[in-house]
């Protein structure tokens, strides 16, 4: 009976560290994609990569710490890039879709559209008639 006492609080002593660890991982891996979600090489292979990390690990710890999966992540950091330049700037949209992490044009177009319910142009519009009431 103390050997399995024993044992279970080592193993819970060993779970907080791994957990601890994971939290300053977690906040770093956080930090790195804040600064670099609008980058074009930026996939969840290069971010294991730097972090010295298999893919599938990375992307189970993203999703057990965020809630969010990788890819889910990136585009609504992009987005919320994009709404805000759409709403504070005079960017064209092809270029907050470029500063935003697009390549390809027609894909941010799409999937603002899917995930706003409108286009980035309606978006501006409807900002911009509330900023002025």
């Amino acid at each position: 009976e103390q050997l399995d006492q024993l044992t279970s609080r080592i193993c819970l002593e060993v779970k907080q560290i791994r957990d601890q660890g994971n939290q300053v991982l977690m906040t770093d891996i956080e930090a790195y994609l804040e600064k670099h979600f609008n980058s074009f090489t930026l996939t969840l292979e290069s971010l294991a990569e730097y972090f010295s990390l298999s893919p599938p690990y990375m992307s189970r710890l993203i999703k057990e710490k965020s809630g969010k999966s990788f890819t889910d992540w990136i585009t609504e950091k992009k987005l919320e890039h994009a709404k805000h330049l759409l709403s504070n700037s005079d960017m064209s949209i092809r270029e907050v879709s470029e500063s935003s992490g697009y390549v390809d044009y027609p894909n941010f177009m799409r999937r603002f559209k899917k995930i706003e319910g409108m286009t980035p142009g309606e978006y501006r519009k409807l900002h911009q008639i509330k900023s002025r009431q």
